[in-house]
């Protein structure tokens, strides 16, 4: 009867650790969960052969307040990527208003290969802006990057460093702790990494650095301009030409900002040795963060032991009565 016993409890136990998984996955507010096991970028999106050819069309799958996902068929956005696309939405359009836009409409592909049979580019994502609206296509579910980037075309297209420095800045993988853009600006510039600006200025010498660099950098440039000087200026650069010259850039933001690309570099630079990481929330304040977004993680695995304590003593009385021992 013990080992019946503790068969019993031990699948009560595993029951409820599955149950948790699954819907901490799935409600809305757990979102980091599917993001990192999907989205983050040491996980490259799946390399297979999309099995629905492209005029088999599109499925409308859901809708929320500022965005239509459309899907292939059998596929179906998550919970999660919706909650983290409008909480994105919500903090960019808290800087840079867009008044009566349309909703974006967001197209998520099987994979890459899919993608690309679309576009003819191997790439993971593209956004684009018409009159009709801004239009997001990704193999991802959930693509803060490219929806920032929907949410301010309307606003213009800037030269390269400001647009992707922007969309980088506020991209949700580099708001959390470990992944902080100051801190990875701050590493690169401590073993001398970080290239002149005004070397990455132009769209087309952006384009033509490596990417990983050119793209932090540019994120903590612009974070660093508008937590200290606002959105206003930064809406102002967002109306330069994309392709205006090393010189016309400069001079433009020097109008705007009142001094040199050379002095705010400096000034920039000065604040990445002096940065530190913010203090790490508690304990506490995690576990209320995590049970007010509305994970249920930490409610099913309490409810499980409480669940599990409950079939011990049924389980332990039901042992003795069998036994032959009544309490």
């Amino acid at each position: 009867m013990v080992s019946v016993r503790h068969f019993a409890l031990d699948s009560l136990l595993v029951a409820c650790l599955l149950v948790a998984v699954v819907v901490g996955v799935s409600i809305p507010g757990s979102f980091l969960i599917g993001a990192f096991l999907e989205r983050y970028p040491s996980s490259p999106p799946p390399r297979i052969a999309s099995t629905v050819p492209d005029e088999d069309g599109w499925l409308l799958d859901r809708e929320s307040e500022h965005f239509i996902y459309y899907t292939r068929p059998g596929q179906s956005i998550p919970d999660w990527a919706v909650e983290l696309h409008e909480f994105t939405y919500s903090e960019v359009t808290k800087l840079f208003p867009v008044a009566g836009a349309a909703k974006i409409k967001y197209y998520r592909y099987r994979s890459q290969t899919d993608l690309q049979r679309a576009f003819g580019h191997p790439r993971k994502g593209y956004a684009y802006y018409t009159d009709g609206g801004s239009t997001v296509h990704s193999v991802y579910s959930c693509h803060p990057h490219e929806v920032i980037h929907a949410i301010t075309y309307s606003l213009g297209r800037p030269p390269a460093f400001f647009e992707e420095g922007l969309a980088v800045a506020y991209d949700w993988r580099f708001a959390l702790e470990e992944g902080e853009v100051h801190a990875l600006a701050q590493g690169k510039l401590g073993r001398q990494g970080l290239f002149p600006l005004h070397s990455i200025l132009t769209t087309r010498d952006f384009q033509a650095y490596d990417s990983l660099t050119a793209y932090v950098e540019a994120g903590s440039f612009v974070k660093y301009l508008i937590d200290t000087y606002g959105p206003d200026k930064m809406r102002s650069i967002f109306t330069l030409p994309r392709y205006g010259s090393t010189q016309e850039i400069e001079a433009a933001f020097q109008e705007i900002y009142g001094q040199s690309l050379s002095e705010m570099e400096s000034e920039w630079r000065a604040f990445l040795r002096a940065w530190h990481p913010p203090e790490r929330p508690s304990l506490e304040r995690k576990l209320s963060l995590l049970l007010f977004s509305g994970s249920s993680l930490i409610l099913v695995l309490v409810g499980g032991i409480a669940l599990s304590s409950m079939a011990n003593t049924a389980l332990e009385k039901l042992t003795r009565v069998v036994a032959g021992f009544r309490c």
